[in-house]
């Protein structure tokens, strides 16, 4: 496809046709416009991105680009006859239009703005570059369908047994010859399963003797726990400070230690469940929230995208691009 085949490629409105012929030009062989406006392109800068700032006035395409098989938005100057800025279509691109004419994506390092002179074009544009993204998309997720389906074939092939060989018949075995017994894997490993299985089964369900219990290790003493039987209430003598920082942490009230059967529930579930290191482990986040003396600094808040800046229409479009068109 070859740029002097204005037939091919779709120009702006707002041009004459001997300039819309020069930037069918700039474009170059075997690519297309597909479409194109007179804009100014904002860009915003770091470190806040909170404003838009005019970067450039031009002629914007969208481009199909098949030597290297993308799609590209392609801003273009007349005056210096060269391409001024350039950003190739990604499939998770989103393509919004705030207001009919300003039109914001987020680029490689900050957020694009399109003002265009003319709302037709803007709409067109939009039109046809969803259209492409729709379109891809689609597609990818038609290759993602036929590689899920290829897997599921293949899993279900490969648990088919090839193993299964029927045995040699009664006259093969008068005659002298060997028979050929085939062996099913799938069955033969079946039979191991339930075997582990039912083995596993039965060692869970025999009941533990003492023999089973080792003696304990590494044995300290926490607190004593005991039964005050003058005031009829739990007795608690140098209460582990973290022991106690996990019962006020899980609910666990003075009133519902008092009784015997509760207690006793709790301190079976601890030794159940990994002892004092559990516990150690469950408010060391309380008690590092404690000592720290500030909380952490909230971010500062950023308002993005920028609101939109206040549209200029130029009233001669032509000599608007021979006095702003510059390169930065």
């Amino acid at each position: 496809m070859k740029s002097d085949n204005t037939d091919m490629h779709r120009g702006t409105i707002l041009l004459k046709p001997e300039e819309n012929e020069h930037v069918f030009q700039l474009i170059g062989n075997r690519c297309q416009c597909l479409a194109a406006g007179v804009i100014q392109l904002y860009l915003t800068e770091a470190p806040l991105h909170k404003d838009w700032v005019k970067k450039n006035t031009g002629i914007i395409t969208l481009i199909r680009d098949n030597p290297r098989r993308s799609f590209f938005l392609r801003l273009y100057c007349l005056q210096r006859k060269i391409m001024i800025w350039e950003h190739e279509i990604y499939n998770s691109m989103d393509y919004k239009a705030p207001m009919s004419y300003f039109h914001t994506f987020e680029a490689e390092d900050c957020m694009a703005a399109f003002n265009f002179a003319s709302e037709t074009e803007a709409i067109t544009l939009r039109n046809i570059l969803l259209g492409k993204l729709n379109a891809k998309r689609q597609r990818r997720q038609e290759r993602k369908a036929k590689e899920m389906q290829g897997n599921i074939t293949w899993k279900n092939q490969s648990s088919i047994s090839p193993f299964t060989v029927t045995s040699g018949s009664s006259g093969n075995l008068s005659n002298g010859a060997l028979a050929t017994v085939g062996v099913n894997r799938s069955a033969s490993s079946s039979s191991m399963y339930k075997n582990k299985k039912k083995k596993s089964e039965q060692d869970l369900k025999r009941k533990l003797t003492k023999d089973d219990i080792s003696l304990p290790s590494n044995f300290r003493h926490v607190a004593h726990l005991g039964w005050d039987v003058n005031n009829k209430g739990l007795e608690l003598d140098s209460v582990d400070l973290q022991l106690q920082q996990f019962f006020n942490n899980a609910g666990v009230s003075e009133y519902e230690l008092q009784d015997k059967g509760t207690r006793k529930f709790i301190y079976d579930f601890i030794e159940r469940n990994g002892g004092m290191s559990a516990v150690q482990e469950d408010i060391r986040p309380l008690i590092n929230a404690k000592n720290s003396n500030q909380p952490p600094a909230l971010p500062e808040r950023q308002e993005y995208p920028p609101p939109i800046p206040a549209r200029t229409i130029p009233v001669l479009i032509s000599e608007l691009l021979l006095f702003e068109c510059n390169v930065f």
